[in-house]
Order: structure tokens, then C-alpha cells, then sequence
């Protein structure tokens, strides 16, 4: 192996200040949630909880999600991480209410306590539309995690929003 690509494969491999920012979101969180089924539709609460890990040397950190949602328990898992390569953040989604993974991807902007993450969102009719996820970090032991929807011709919604607090 050349040089300068070793030196690549170094810089690329080393977590930064993104995947500092990722660390704040470690550890286990009651997460009081509401979710819309539609923008007209009043919310649907939930209480839960979510056990961050980090990952493959910190350079990931992954998310286990349980909750009881509208009478049916609820299990999500996801990865999420920030890519060198890229300079984006990404991750994936899976849950017990489908059979899909969702994956999002977002540049980091100029608010380092915000991650805004975008992908592409089927519906369980089918329909195709665009998600977009908001995690706000407010102070170590508060960040909120918020959900949009854009379907076609119809503007976007936000159809759910979680609010962490740290289990101590």
C-alpha cells in the first residue's frame, strides 16, 4: 500500500468532532413521544425507552427503541454515524411496524447541536414520499428527535416528535 493512501485510510477511519457530537447521544433515555397519522389528526402519545451504544470503536453509535404504541408493543433498532468519506451523517432504521429500512443522510450545518437527516419514505399504502429527521441536542441529558413527512403534491408535516430525557 502507497503512502498517501495508508495516510487516506488513517484520516478517514479516525472519528472526529462529529463523532464527539454523536457521544453526547450514549447511554439510556425515557423518550415521551407523539406521533400524526395525518396533519389533521391529533396526536398519538407514547412513552418509552432507548438504549444508545456506541459502536466499532465509537464510530457508530447504535439505537434500541421500545415503546407501547396504540396498544401493540413496538421495537425499532438503528445505526447512526458520520461518514469521512462523504462528510455526511447517515443512518438506518428498522422497526417492528414494517418490514423496511429506512436510510437518511444529511450534511452537517452551521447549528452543531442539529443533525437534519433526509431519505426517502414508503408509506404503508406505498406511497413515496421524502423524510426528513431533526435531532436537536438542548443540553447532555436533553435532545429531541423529530420526524417530517412529504408526500407529492401535499406539503411536509411533521409527523412525530420524541422527547429524550436521561435515565440516571
Amino acid at each position: 500500500m502507497n503512502d498517501d493512501l495508508q495516510a487516506a485510510w488513517i484520516r478517514n477511519a479516525t472519528p472526529n468532532e462529529h463523532h464527539a457530537r454523536l457521544a453526547i447521544l450514549v447511554g439510556r433515555w425515557h423518550a415521551a413521544a407523539q406521533f400524526w397519522m395525518a396533519p389533521d389528526q391529533p396526536p398519538i402519545n407514547s412513552d418509552g425507552q432507548c438504549v444508545n451504544t456506541p459502536i466499532l470503536g465509537a464510530r457508530w453509535i447504535s439505537t434500541h427503541y421500545t415503546c407501547d404504541f396504540m396498544g401493540s408493543p413496538y421495537e425499532g433498532t438503528g445505526v447512526i454515524g458520520f461518514d469521512n468519506i462523504t462528510g455526511e451523517y447517515v443512518g438506518n432504521w428498522m422497526d417492528s411496524m414494517s418490514t423496511q429500512m429506512q436510510l437518511h443522510r444529511g450534511k452537517p450545518g452551521p447549528d452543531p447541536a442539529r443533525i437534519e437527516m433526509r431519505g426517502k419514505a414508503i408509506d404503508a399504502m406505498g406511497v413515496e414520499g421524502v423524510s426528513r429527521n431533526v435531532t436537536t441536542i438542548h443540553a447532555p441529558d436533553h435532545h429531541t428527535y423529530e420526524m417530517f413527512r412529504a408526500c407529492p403534491g401535499q406539503p411536509e408535516f411533521r409527523t412525530g416528535i420524541i422527547e429524550y430525557r436521561r435515565i440516571r
